[in-house]
């Protein structure tokens, strides 16, 4: 599990010509990307599937099961993480 730790940093990959996640268009007057600074919390003792993420929440619910959504940081309502924790623990 990942606690963040401080979120809406302005990503400074973005400015960076030799970086692979450069955006010429993105500017430090108007930068289009954030990042997040997050910490390990602790390991879970098994993996839920993408596929078992799909079966028990809708794509309103989790943003993660939308289709064309990569796995990222992104916010989770407090009773859909309940629903995960109850997966797992």
């Amino acid at each position: 599990m990942m606690r963040v730790v401080k979120s809406n940093i302005i990503d400074p990959t973005q400015f960076d010509p030799t970086s692979p996640y450069y955006d010429p268009k993105s500017t430090m007057d108007n930068p289009r990307w954030q990042t997040a600074i997050v910490e390990f919390t602790e390991a879970f003792s098994q993996i839920i599937s993408l596929e078992t993420l799909k079966q028990k929440f809708t794509s309103e619910d989790l943003l993660l099961v939308r289709r064309g959504n990569r796995l990222s940081v992104m916010p989770v309502e407090e009773s859909v993480a309940n629903k995960l924790f109850k997966l797992i623990l």
